[in-house]
């Protein structure tokens, strides 16, 4: 998943330039099946011509199996956040949101590294900056969130039973914050973990796209978990019910929930905000799994492929499209009814035998 790639950075320093002015490899992309130039160009945040001219090629022809050298290329992550000033400050008045900040690497620097010195994630940063890898060199400049990536407090004991047969003890409420609307306050409560994730996920996406409109915020759970109307799940303080982004704000949102389609959705803002909820998956107490329309699934899946140059198999781990509805390997799976929202239901502690 994504931030299974934190792994690899632990280990990544002695694969780094070492120099500023040292001269990159190029990166080499086998082709598959169904690729065209294009494409492998704008996963790789390059020009056709750029790599046309990195392989020597006199046409656009390729095919299965050739191996093509991809040159480091200028033009930017392709759903990478706006270039901020020096430090931009974000949210609507709350104190504690995250500061954008521009680092530049220096040598001897990793993900890994610049992760632990800002208090996020190696997944996080990857978000934010459109990487589908750890490799970086010195002269980069990323963006990064710090705190972004902080991990939420696992209180065991607080998630009683399972989501469809459970109940909440000792929950906390998410609280009204910048960029987001509480659609039912009473129905706002959770497990420590499962608020802190998304407040810290709400948090970080606000601070890359802080023109857009608030953030429709649906269920969590009742105070002491149990039933509550219009769900058969929600019950034991692990689920969330999160809006999606639109172009312009519809009429009668945030108060509720706006059917997704191809005119309205914000494609951008709301993969940024899937792809920082799996970044949570290796933290304690992360997301488990989210519940997505399949169609939505697509519909994201085919601008990320198109428009946002996201590697195959980073959107094979995320999204169950285009395998259809019968698989259970991806983060992102269909249910029915989840076409304005997506539904996030996060693990239950390590260790903690009475949540199920």
């Amino acid at each position: 998943m994504l931030v299974a790639a934190a792994l690899v950075a632990s280990g990544a320093g002695d694969r780094l330039v070492a120099a500023a002015d040292a001269e990159p490899r190029p990166r080499v992309h086998v082709v598959e099946a169904g690729d065209d130039l294009w494409t492998i160009a704008r996963e790789h945040d390059c020009q056709v011509d750029d790599v046309l001219e990195a392989n020597h090629l006199g046409s656009d022809a390729i095919h299965p199996g050739d191996e093509l050298a991809i040159p480091r290329c200028d033009i930017g992550p392709l759903h990478g956040p706006p270039p901020p000033a020096e430090v931009v400050v974000a949210g609507e008045g709350d104190g504690d949101a995250p500061l954008v900040v521009r680092h530049e690497v220096a040598p001897g620097e990793s993900l890994f590294t610049i992760a632990r010195d800002h208090d996020t994630t190696v997944g996080q940063i990857q978000v934010q900056n459109g990487l589908s890898d750890a490799l970086i060199h010195a002269g980069d400049e990323l963006y990064v969130i710090p705190g972004a990536g902080r991990t939420a407090r696992v209180v065991p004991g607080q998630s009683l039973g399972t989501p469809q047969a459970g109940r909440l003890a000792r929950g906390v409420q998410l609280p009204q914050g910048p960029g987001y609307y509480r659609r039912r306050p009473h129905y706002a409560w959770g497990t420590n973990h499962a608020v802190g994730h998304t407040r810290n996920v709400l948090r970080a996406v606000r601070a890359r796209y802080p023109g857009l409109h608030r953030l429709a915020i649906g269920d969590f759970s009742a105070e002491e978990g149990g039933p509550i109307p219009r769900h058969t799940s929600h019950q034991s303080g692990r689920d969330a019910d999160i809006g999606l982004f639109f172009r312009s704000k519809p009429n009668g949102y945030p108060e509720s929930f706006t059917a997704a389609r191809r005119d309205n959705l914000h494609f951008e803002a709301t993969f940024s905000l899937l792809e920082s909820f799996a970044a949570t998956e290796d933290l304690p107490g992360g997301v488990e799994v989210m519940f997505l329309n399949y169609e939505v699934q697509r519909m994201l899946y085919e601008w990320a492929r198109r428009e946002g140059g996201v590697p195959r198999d980073r959107l094979r781990d995320l999204f169950q499209y285009p395998r259809g509805t019968g698989d259970r390997t991806a983060l992102i799976r269909h249910e029915p009814g989840h076409r304005g929202h997506v539904h996030v239901r996060f693990r239950c502690p390590e260790g903690d035998s009475d949540c199920r």
